[in-house]
C-alpha cells in the first residue's frame, strides 16, 4: 500500500490486487481493508485500475462515508475517509507509529481514530 497527500481533506491510497473482490460491481470497487475481515465499496469516480489491472488507485475523501460490509455482503456499517485511510498505511510506517505512541500492533487488527460505525 502507498499513501501520498493530495489536496486537503483528500488521500491518494494504491491498492494492491489480493484485496479485490469485486471490480466490476456497478457502482464501485469492492475491496477488503487490509488487516480486517470486512469490505469497503469505493466509488468508481474515486479510483481507476492501472493497465493491468494489478493496482487500483483511489482518492480517499476524509469527510466521506464510506459503505462496510461482511464477507456476505451485507452492511455491517459505515466509516468516514479520515479513518479509512489509516487502514492502508504501510505496515512498517504504522509499527514505528504505534511504537511512539506506547501501542502494541497485533499483526491481525488494528484501529485508530474512528472505528465501524453500525449502521
Amino acid at each position: 500500500m502507498d499513501k501520498d497527500a493530495d489536496v486537503a481533506g483528500r488521500t491518494i491510497v494504491t491498492i494492491n490486487k489480493k484485496l479485490f473482490v469485486n471490480m466490476d460491481a456497478g457502482e464501485g470497487y469492492l475491496t477488503r481493508i487490509p488487516y480486517q475481515q470486512v469490505f469497503v465499496r469505493i466509488p468508481k469516480s474515486d479510483g481507476y485500475l492501472s493497465e493491468n489491472e494489478e493496482m487500483l488507485t483511489v482518492r480517499l475523501r476524509d469527510e466521506q462515508v464510506y459503505e462496510i460490509t461482511d464477507a456476505k455482503g451485507i452492511l455491517s456499517g459505515t466509516m468516514e475517509g479520515r479513518d479509512l485511510k489509516v487502514h492502508y498505511e504501510d505496515k512498517t510506517k504504522r509499527k514505528r507509529k504505534e511504537s511512539r505512541n506506547g501501542r502494541k500492533y497485533s499483526g491481525k487488527e488494528w484501529t485508530v481514530g474512528g472505528s465501524i460505525r453500525n449502521g
